[in-house]
């Protein structure tokens, strides 16, 4: 899954996300990234230096409140772009693969609230 990345924004976030670079279709020149379906990467530390438990690693949807499931982010946004963690890219895929087949470029579908 080398289109999958770690992307670290400007305002600290890390999101992980297919990430495609579009360009300009008359010049080929680069116009922006493409996030699809950008999830925010977080972890939870144990509580006390005492508690055995691992860090948890935290999935959520990037922008929750939007229908899309693709979003343009401009260069300037983006400090450094990095391969995951295998553990991370398979959690990763597990976690998008109901709504979106990552894996064979189907396209996205929305998440159902599972309630």
């Amino acid at each position: 899954m080398e289109d999958i990345k770690i992307v670290m924004l400007k305002n600290k976030q890390h999101i992980i996300s297919k990430l495609t670079e579009l360009t300009v279709e008359e010049t080929n020149e680069p116009l922006c990234f493409l996030f699809e379906i950008p999830m925010v990467i977080s972890y939870t530390h144990p509580k006390d230096a005492n508690d055995d438990s691992e860090v948890k690693i935290i999935f959520q949807q990037w922008s929750p409140f939007s229908k899309s499931l693709q979003f343009r982010v401009p260069f300037e946004y983006v400090i450094t772009i990095g391969d995951p963690k295998d553990q991370i890219l398979e959690k990763y895929i597990e976690v998008v693969k109901p709504y979106y087949p990552i894996i064979n470029d189907a396209e996205p579908t929305m998440p159902v609230n599972e309630e």
